[in-house]
This record gives structure tokens, sequence and C-alpha cells, in this order.
């Protein structure tokens, strides 16, 4: 293949895929502060103003949002940007890594157009499942599993490549993001 041909199959690669990460984040409006997002938030701004909001009886006590980074990591957008845009922003960045980490998955588990198949259906299917659709993934909140499931999906992309060692860091970053049963995506590689 010539360099011209490598050029136009890289821009065709690339159109496609922002082509699909569009249709991803169609599926995921980002509908503001909802949910636990209101606490994270929460927490972040009684960080940044601990003479006032964070003396509040309920932002007081960080629970297990203390042993994670993430509330640093919006502490600091929330700072940066103020609290709407900075969680905003946080979930865009949140929702970009979970794609781009199930691409990684996807590319290591098929080829050609399965793997865009693949990769498509993961971007439109519905993300909500169970009795009122109280559970999901990559939901599109200022929260810490969305990060929490990409590093886990990293991490299988790299165990199906065969980098056992190197799905580690992943799975260790996965942990920092959420304290509570910090292994799930090790189990993967162990059998």
């Amino acid at each position: 293949m010539d360099r011209p041909a490598i050029a136009r199959a890289v821009v065709h690669c690339a159109l496609g895929a922002l082509g699909v990460l569009a249709l991803f984040l169609l599926v995921r409006p980002y509908s503001g502060i909802l949910h636990d997002a209101r606490l994270y938030v929460g927490y972040a701004l009684a960080s940044l103003h601990p003479a006032s909001l964070g003396q509040d009886m309920v932002l007081a006590e960080k629970g297990q949002s203390g042993f994670t980074v993430f509330p640093a990591l919006l502490a600091f957008a929330v700072e940066a940007l103020g609290s709407s845009l900075g969680a905003k922003l946080v979930t865009f960045a949140a929702l970009i890594l979970w794609f781009g980490a199930a691409a990684a998955l996807m590319a290591n588990l098929a080829q050609g157009r399965t793997r865009w198949i693949m990769l498509i259906f993961v971007a439109v299917l519905p993300a909500q499942y169970a009795a009122y659709e109280v559970f999901g993934y990559a939901e599109p909140l200022a929260v810490p599993r969305p990060f929490a499931e990409a590093f886990v999906l990293l991490a299988m992309a790299l165990l199906a490549s065969g980098r056992k060692i190197a799905a580690l860091v992943p799975i260790a970053s996965r942990s920092c993001s959420i304290p509570s049963s910090p292994w799930p995506g090790a189990r993967f590689g162990s059998g």
C-alpha cells in the first residue's frame, strides 16, 4: 500500500470512529446534575467551601468518597469551571474514556466489519436494564462509575491481547475510582 492509500484508510477509520462516538453520545444525553451526582458535586463544593458547605451535616462525612480520587478530580473541574460546566466536562471525559476502552476491547475481540458492528451495537443499544431501568452502564452522570467501568473494559482489552501484567494498571486505577470490590475485572483473566 502506498502512503496516500494508508492516509485515506486512516482518515476513513477516524471518521467512522467519530461517527460511532457521536451515536454513543447522542444515545446518552447529559441531563444535568442528577441522582448521586448531586452528592458528588455537593462533596466537591463542600471541599471548596469548608467554612460554609463543608459544615453541612450531609456533606461533612464523605462516606466512601473519601477513599477515592474522583472527588478531587471533580472538585478541580468545579473550581475551574463552576459546578454545572465542571460536572458536564467530567461526565464527557468519562464517556469518552468508556467508549475508547470499549473500542480497544472490540479491537481485540474481532476484526473488520464485525468489530465495527459490535462497536455500533455498544453505542446504540440501551444502557439501562432491570425492572424500572434502575441499573445502567456508561451513565451520563458526574459519578465515578463510568470511569471504573472504563478501567475494567481497558483491563479486559489488555487481557484479551495477552498483556496480563499491563492489565493490572487499569484495575488498580479502577480501585482508586471506586473502593468497593476493586478486583472484578481481574476475574476475567484468572481462568
